[in-house]
This record gives C-alpha cells, structure tokens and sequence, in this order.
C-alpha cells in the first residue's frame, strides 16, 4: 500500500462487507455493482473463496461484464467472466 493508504487486505475485506451486506438486504432480488477492476477481483475472490492476489490470473478488460449468483444453500456461481460485447480492442486491460 502507499504511505498512509489501504492494504490489499483492507481493501478485499471492505468490498466483501459490502458485498455481505447487498447480499442480505436484496435477498432472492438481482442487483448489479459497478465498479473497477480492483472492486470486481475482490468481489470475486470473496464470493469463491480465493485470495486476492489469485484473482489476477485471470483477465480483467476495460468494461467487461461478469455475473455471479448464489444458491439457496449460499454457494456463490460464477456464471459469467469478463465478457465485453463488440470487438475486442487491440490493448486490453489489467
């Protein structure tokens, strides 16, 4: 982190209680959250149990779509990755 900012760490557990929270308020509802590539990697680590940093390996374009959804039981599903519809741009994102 730079001088006096927030850790990787802080930063992927603030996103997952925000995620925790959406989660119980819009129970059984579709939501959508928008965000930067940083916001996605920690929703995506916090909803399949991975760490942060190992979100990284996978590809994270400039205005991609990703889904995930939840069980009954609570088990997160990774229906959807970094789609981006059109042509793809000839640099991609982080």
């Amino acid at each position: 982190a730079a001088p006096g900012g927030e850790s990787g760490a802080i930063f992927q557990k603030r996103v997952a209680d925000g995620l925790d929270a959406l989660k119980l308020e819009f129970k059984g509802r579709t939501v959508a959250v928008f965000g930067h590539a940083g916001v996605s990697r920690a929703l995506l680590s916090h909803s399949l149990g991975l760490p942060y940093v190992q979100t990284f390996s996978f590809a994270q374009d400039y205005g991609n779509l990703s889904a995930v959804g939840w069980t009954d039981e609570g088990f997160a599903q990774l229906a959807l990755w970094n789609f981006v519809p059109g042509p793809r741009a000839e640099k991609q994102g982080d």
